[in-house]
């Protein structure tokens, strides 16, 4: 089938079907509106083509190779994709569903509002790639390269990335659900205001990161190593950070509420304003913190290690300082204020004094 009665077909909206197209070169092409099924493109080189609202369901693409390609409002479902390469091609409100794309390579590729969903991404590339407002729902991301990849406004779904390859990745403003990065050593890396839902961190290292604005939501991060990483407004609301590090962090308005962080190092840290409501801190480290303003209402912070730290306007309403160590701490705190601790007892939910109002 010549591109001449390719084109023909498309004119007429008919669908193209169980033809051969393998090792086939096309040039300059535009397809606008096509609908290929069932076809046999592998090993097919592709050079600076068009793909505008076109349909290429269950086609074998197998070590096909599309050069500076442009794909616009088009679906590539149940496809083989095997060992294709895109490099440099664009990708705008397209989307893969359920493809096998097992060592697919998309290195120097820009995706823009583009959905990849169900689809083995086993060893896959995305090298240098940019992401923007990009869909990486359910997908298996065995050993899949990000290096150097800038990833914004994306999000990313059963995100085991435990194998993956992150040197030089850029992740801004992404959410990650279910995801599981344990073990991981990721010093130094850029996670700015991103979201972590549900998530397995143990034992990671962040060590020197850039986490500005990131949140933790609900996430198990047991002896992770965030020393010297910079966490200005962090939320890390309900997760579980027992015997993990944050020495020397920036952690400026960071949020602990409901958090676990039993037997963690703080030391030297940063952390004017943080938020320890209702937080188990027992045992936890906090010697030489600068504490202003922070708030340790209703924490338990049992044999916690406040030497030396910087206090001023402090609340510890309901905390429990039994057995803390406060030697050579400075500044002025906020002590438990009886009537609002009876008055907690009767309606926890909703407690105003008068002085409050």
């Amino acid at each position: 089938m010549t591109l001449e009665e390719i084109y023909h077909a498309i004119e007429y909206s008919q669908t193209i079907s169980d033809r051969d197209f393998s090792r086939r070169t096309f040039s300059d092409a535009t397809f606008r509106s096509a609908n290929f099924v069932m076809c046999d493109f592998g090993g097919a080189r592709f050079v600076r083509c068009n793909f505008d609202k076109s349909m290429l369901i269950r086609c074998d693409f197998r070590g096909a190779r599309f050069e500076d390609c442009t794909f616009a409002g088009s679906q590539l479902m149940m496809g083989r994709f095997e060992g294709a390469a895109f490099p440099g091609c664009a990708f705008e409100t397209t989307g893969f569903l359920q493809g096998k794309l097992q060592g697919a390579d998309f290195s120097h590729a820009r995706l823009y509002d583009t959905g990849l969903l169900c689809n083995d991404l086993t060893e896959a590339r995305f090298c240098e790639t940019s992401f923007e407002k990009v869909g990486l729902l359910e997908n298996t991301l065995d050993r899949v390269d990000f290096a150097r990849a800038h990833i914004y406004r994306t999000m990313i779904s059963r995100a085991d990335l435990r194998t993956a390859f992150l040197d030089g990745a850029i992740f801004h403003q992404v959410l990650l659900v279910d995801g599981n990065l344990s073990n991981r050593d990721l010093s130094g890396h850029t996670f700015r205001e991103c979201t972590m839902v549900d998530g397995d961190l143990q034992k990671v290292a962040f060590r020197g990161s850039e986490l500005t604005q990131t949140s933790f939501v609900n996430c198990n991060m047991r002896l992770s190593d965030f020393c010297e990483a910079n966490m200005p407004q962090a939320m890390l609301a309900g997760s579980i950070l027992a015997g993990s590090k944050f020495e020397r962090t920036t952690l400026t308005n960071g949020v602990f509420a409901n958090a676990d962080v039993s037997a963690v190092s703080f030391a030297g840290s940063q952390m004017q304003m943080a938020v320890f409501d209702n937080a188990n801190c027992g045992a936890a480290r906090f010697e030489g913190c600068d504490l202003q303003y922070g708030d340790f209402t209703n924490a338990n912070c049992q044999a916690g290690n406040f030497a030396n730290a910087r206090f001023n306007i402090t609340r510890f309403h309901g905390a429990n300082l039994k057995g803390a160590l406060l030697d050579g701490s400075t500044g002025s705190t906020v002590p438990t204020d009886d009537r609002r601790l009876i008055a907690q007892a009767y309606n926890p939910q909703n407690v105003i004094l008068d002085t409050e109002l």
